[in-house]
């Protein structure tokens, strides 16, 4: 309540404008130690165009019966765009917390105030956010977001931005599109009148369940709202979800945007770029970043591969020119980085007008390592299946050094019965990806493929 109050007072004080300013946050928790001491985090974005953040901010968490208020000072402000007056600062609340015993417990924090002017719901609604987590002896961590909710699209213009979910703790994820929440006097609920962004028909608001990555062609120059849910499954069973909260900035499309050479990155595959390094090689990649107005550019490469303790990925960026930047990627792996799941990793392309930034977009880029003994019974085909075991997510097959020519894949259960197929039209020699998103009951399964005469079968688990 004395937030609602000193919101309303702001707002009749600074006036419409400057009445809120909230665009995005999650809350993470951190395992540090088997006596369910963690570590709390409350990221939260603000338009440093509104009213001030609170000094002490509050986490509620409940479980077990329990309700305990957790309060964090406010930290020092990071400034992740735009200038000192007029951007998006990051804020991170961090404490220590110990829960006082093992169970699932819900983490939540609520304040009065969005920005205002939101075109996808019928008023300006508090902002919500939420996780989920079970504590127990496996020191278990929430999903967590390893890109910015950095959201700046233009009119008319496809575009592209993965927040990369991750899980440190290797559990499965399945992630999706969300309405927002708000809080009211105990009660939480959606946003009212929620719609999702408005989008060409041809290429609606929408996130890949496989890649992570949310596409769109904004149709209107507006403010907009939207919510990423990610659940965290182990042994088929969810265990956790985490809540991220955004906004996106539509402005009009002016002539000129920045150009990549994007043909590095290796063979397009839906969303994203699909890359295959041998475990134990050494990946180069070299790209160019071109913008036809000479204006400023920033690239920023993130994802699983950076936090590697040892043989991260280094990061060179030489400006050949005015409005042209070389990027250089190095990468060592080892051995022992061979896995079924690939790396995520999200090139950030942002351009700067009037020394402000002015339309960002990210490139998806899922790296494969995966020793040749992980494909089973193999006559010529060589393949990667993730995620395996699967929680329902769907299963995406990689089929390399192929033909041109049909692929027959087909699924049976353990007694032979043939319960899924499909004929597949190879036009070109090399790599193809195809994702199985047929449901399928719990079990283990027999994926049979063949081209050419040359085969490959695996096992697949469904939990």
């Amino acid at each position: 309540m004395k937030k609602l109050l000193g919101a309303i007072l702001a707002l009749f004080v600074l006036g419409t404008a400057q009445a809120s300013h909230l665009v995005g946050g999650q809350i993470t928790a951190t395992a540090l130690n088997n006596q369910r001491l963690y570590s709390l985090e409350l990221t939260l974005y603000r338009d440093n165009t509104g009213i001030q953040m609170y000094n002490t901010e509050t986490l509620v968490v409940v479980g077990n019966g329990l309700t305990i208020n957790v309060p964090i000072v406010k930290p020092n402000p990071t400034l992740i765009w735009g200038t000192a007056t007029n951007g998006i600062e990051e804020y991170v609340f961090q404490t220590n917390f110990t829960f006082p015993m093992a169970g699932t417990y819900k983490i939540y924090y609520q304040n009065c105030c969005r920005n205002a002017g939101i075109r996808n719901t019928t008023s300006t609604p508090g902002s919500y956010l939420e996780t989920t987590i079970l504590v127990d002896s496996s020191l278990n961590s929430s999903p967590s977001f390893l890109n910015r909710p950095f959201a700046l699209a233009l009119q008319n213009v496809q575009w592209f931005h993965n927040p990369l979910p991750y899980d440190a703790d290797g559990d499965s994820l399945a992630w999706s599109l969300d309405t927002p929440k708000e809080y009211f006097a105990g009660v939480v609920s959606s946003v009212p009148s929620y719609f999702h962004p408005d989008s060409d028909p041809g290429f609606p608001f929408a996130m890949d369940s496989y890649t992570g990555v949310i596409s769109w062609q904004p149709t209107f120059r507006a403010r907009y709202i939207a919510s990423v849910l990610v659940k965290e499954f182990r042994g088929g069973v969810q265990i956790g979800a985490t809540r991220r909260d955004y906004q996106f900035l539509v402005d009009s499309n002016q002539t000129g945007i920045p150009n990549v050479t994007s043909g590095q990155f290796g063979p397009r595959v839906g969303s994203a770029y699909v890359v295959r390094v041998s475990p134990g090689a050494r990946y180069n990649l070299v790209f160019e970043t071109i913008d036809p107005n000479e204006d400023s550019v920033d690239v920023r490469i993130v994802g699983e591969p950076f936090r590697m303790v040892n043989n991260m990925p280094s990061i060179t960026h030489v400006r050949a020119s005015r409005g042209r930047t070389q990027t250089t990627m190095n990468w060592q792996t080892t051995l022992g980085m061979a896995r079924t799941r690939p790396y995520l990793t999200a090139i950030t392309v942002t351009e700067y007008r009037n020394n402000a930034p002015y339309y960002n977009q990210d490139f998806t880029v899922l790296y494969t390592l995966q020793n040749a003994t992980s494909t089973q019974e193999t006559s010529g085909l060589t393949a990667e299946v993730y995620p395996n075991p699967s929680a329902g997510q769907p299963i995406m097959v990689n089929l390399y050094d192929l033909q041109a020519g049909n692929i027959t894949m087909e699924m049976f259960d353990l007694q032979g019965k043939k319960v899924w197929s499909k004929n597949v039209e190879q036009n070109y020699s090399g790599t193809m990806s195809y994702m199985i998103q047929s449901p399928f009951q719990p079990g283990t399964y027999v994926l049979k493929m063949q081209q050419s005469g040359k085969s490959l079968v695996k096992k697949i688990v469904i939990q």
